[in-house]
C-alpha cells in the first residue's frame, strides 16, 4: 500500500491506464464528472478513439446603450452572425472590448452569452443548444464531422452561402484543403 501512495506522489496525478476505473474504459464518459486525477487519463482515452477534440466556444450578444454607432472594428468580427446599429455578435474578447468602451461613455450595455459553434462541412454557425448537441456529437462519434448539421446542410455547402459570409471559419479552410 505504501508502494501505490508514493507511486502517485512521485507521478503526480496517477494516470496511468491501470488506475482508470472501469466506467472509463467503456462508453464515453462526461470528462466533468470524472475525479481530477482521471480526467487527464479519460481525455487521452476519448482523443484516440474520437481524434481531435471539439472545444467550447462562446459568442455574446452585446447591446449598447451609449454609443450611437458600433464601431469600424466590430463589422468583421460577426462571423456570418447578423449586426446591427446597436448590438454585434463577438467573441468574448472582443465583447469585452466594446462593453468597456460603451461604458466609458456612461452606457449600460446588455450582454447574452451562448455556446458557438461553425458546421463542418456547410460553415452555419449554430448557437446555443444546437451547438453544445454538435459539440457532443464530434466528441462522442468519430464521423462526427461529417454528419450534416441539418436539413439544408448539403444545399447550403453546395451554395457556399454561409462559407461567403464567414470565410475565416473551419468549414471554409477545410474546402479550401479539399479542391487544393
Amino acid at each position: 500500500m505504501s508502494l501505490f501512495v508514493s507511486s502517485v506522489r512521485k507521478g503526480g496525478r496517477g494516470e496511468s491506464p491501470e488506475r482508470v476505473p472501469e466506467h472509463l474504459n467503456g462508453a464515453p464518459v462526461s470528462l466533468s464528472k470524472c475525479k481530477p486525477r482521471y480526467r487527464a487519463a479519460a481525455r487521452r482515452a476519448l482523443r484516440e478513439e474520437v481524434g481531435r477534440l471539439a472545444n467550447r466556444q462562446k459568442i455574446w450578444k452585446v447591446t449598447v446603450t451609449r454609443l450611437s454607432f458600433l464601431p469600424d472594428w466590430v463589422k468583421g468580427k460577426s462571423q456570418g452572425l447578423s449586426t446591427g446599429e446597436k448590438y454585434a455578435w463577438l467573441r468574448p474578447k472582443d465583447a469585452m472590448r466594446l462593453i468597456l468602451l460603451d461604458r466609458s461613455i456612461g452606457g449600460n450595455p446588455t450582454v447574452f452569452k451562448a455556446e458557438f459553434r461553425h458546421c463542418d462541412r456547410c460553415a452555419r454557425p449554430l448557437i446555443g443548444k444546437e451547438a453544445a448537441d454538435r459539440r457532443a456529437l464530434l466528441n462522442s462519434d468519430p464521423k462526427g464531422r461529417s454528419i450534416p448539421c441539418g436539413q439544408n446542410c448539403e444545399q447550403d455547402r453546395k451554395d457556399r452561402f454561409w462559407m461567403r459570409l464567414a470565410p475565416g471559419c473551419g468549414a471554409t479552410l477545410n474546402m479550401r484543403k479539399k479542391a487544393a
